[in-house]
């Protein structure tokens, strides 16, 4: 009996360890996988505790190769377990393209918003393009820019001389990153009387709104990297650019300092209408698909929205913490575009492209 009941024991012990290692991921095997990924998710792949519970709860490590959204969808994958764009339509351009597909998701959402600086904000309020909401922050309407844009209006003629030039919005090339491309999608919307634009709608539309493109001069690939030439250059060198909401609160929360220094000059104003970015995972196979089941950890969505500012379920709408108190973000987007449907921007993107 003694012998039996031992037995028993150490099956109920053994049967605890294994339960306990697959809980925690350490009963899967390790597995490292490498993918394509836009930059402006660079900072919190590189999250330290990110890494810590991907590694010891879903056995997961991850090496990432950055690339602009749609560059990606047409790239070759090669050996690559995931691609990780920042928009739906990319994800179709990539599953158009033969892309294979294990498992995919929605992980993520951001809105565009363009970052602006006091005086500027200052100057579109004078002319009813930029409001103040009773939450303190700022809008801007999207149908009024565009028409002052429209009409090759110059910072000067809104009292703004020491600015040189008509008036732009700078953002990143549409036909190679996400931020670009939906900048390009929310404009065309714009242009269209708000409607959603289908293919029918493009050759109208398509002068106009490479006008309102061509502005602002020469566009960077990477939405990380326009966002740095923001605030290095300052009011001259970037007095409106198209971005992603996450941007400003990451670097708050990660620059404390620089953010201090630079907070009472910086404007993040929220486009009337915006649209959102679908920051989409493929996987590639089972070990990638395991992230999927990651981003359903409520610590690490914690830790995407509170310290990266990306927008998960219902954490986008709930108070801010503590250490996102200096940034003005908007609880709730209501005011939002439907995206053109892949035909409509495939013309937009083919006919901007010649």
């Amino acid at each position: 009996m003694k012998v039996k009941l031992i037995g028993a024991g150490l099956f109920v012990a053994v049967a605890a360890v294994v339960a306990w290692y697959v809980f925690t991921g350490q009963g899967l095997p390790p597995a490292q996988i490498r993918g394509y990924v836009g930059g402006e998710k660079i900072g919190f792949l590189e999250n330290e505790d990110i890494a810590r519970i991907l590694g010891n709860r879903y056995g997961l490590s991850i090496d990432y190769v950055r690339m602009g959204s749609l560059d990606m969808a047409v790239a070759p994958a090669g050996d690559m377990d995931f691609i990780f764009p920042s928009s739906s339509l990319a994800a179709e351009v990539y599953r158009e393209n033969g892309g294979s597909v294990r498992r995919a998701g929605d992980v993520f959402i951001s809105p565009i918003v363009i970052y602006s600086w006091d005086r500027v904000a200052d100057a579109l309020m004078e002319q009813g393009i930029v409001a103040i909401d009773a939450q303190g922050v700022y809008l801007i309407d999207m149908a009024m820019l565009a028409e002052l844009v429209g009409q090759d209006a110059t910072w000067a003629d809104i009292g703004l001389p020491e600015l040189f030039g008509a008036i732009s919005i700078f953002s990143t090339d549409p036909l190679r990153s996400n931020s670009g491309n939906l900048m390009t999608a929310l404009v065309a919307t714009v242009l269209n009387g708000g409607r959603t634009v289908t293919e029918a709608d493009v050759p109208g539309l398509i002068e106009p709104l490479k006008d309102f493109l061509d502005k602002s001069g020469y566009k960077e690939i990477s939405s990380s990297d326009l966002f740095s030439q923001y605030l290095r250059t300052g009011m001259g060198g970037r007095p409106l650019v198209a971005l992603y909401e996450n941007q400003m609160i990451e670097f708050a929360v990660q620059n404390p300092r620089e953010w201090a220094q630079i907070q009472d000059r910086v404007r993040v104003l929220y486009p009337t209408p915006t649209v959102f970015s679908n920051h989409v995972f493929i996987a590639r196979n089972d070990d990638a698909a395991r992230f999927l089941d990651a981003m359903e950890d409520s610590e690490i969505l914690n830790i995407v929205w509170e310290r990266h500012g990306f927008r998960v379920g219902s954490y986008g709408a709930r108070s801010l913490p503590a250490s996102m108190s200096g940034v003005p973000v908007k609880a709730e987007i209501t005011s939002v575009i439907q995206m053109p449907d892949y035909a409509a921007m495939n013309r937009i993107m083919r006919l901007l492209g010649e």
